[in-house]
């Protein structure tokens, strides 16, 4: 049943997050993507650095 519900919760935050990303994709993709690109990337290579990579 837990691991049920986690899958839910996961899906449901899942769909929400494609509903904004869909209302933000209308509103302006680019500025979107140009703020979220580099931050996506630095937090790569933080995560990476941290694993040794």
């Amino acid at each position: 049943y837990t691991a049920y519900a986690i899958m839910n919760y996961v899906v449901s935050k899942r769909t929400w997050l494609y509903v904004g990303m869909d209302y933000t994709h209308q509103k302006d993709a680019g500025t979107v993507l140009a703020a979220a690109l580099p931050k996506a990337s630095q937090t790569g290579v933080m995560v990476g650095m941290r694993h040794g990579f």
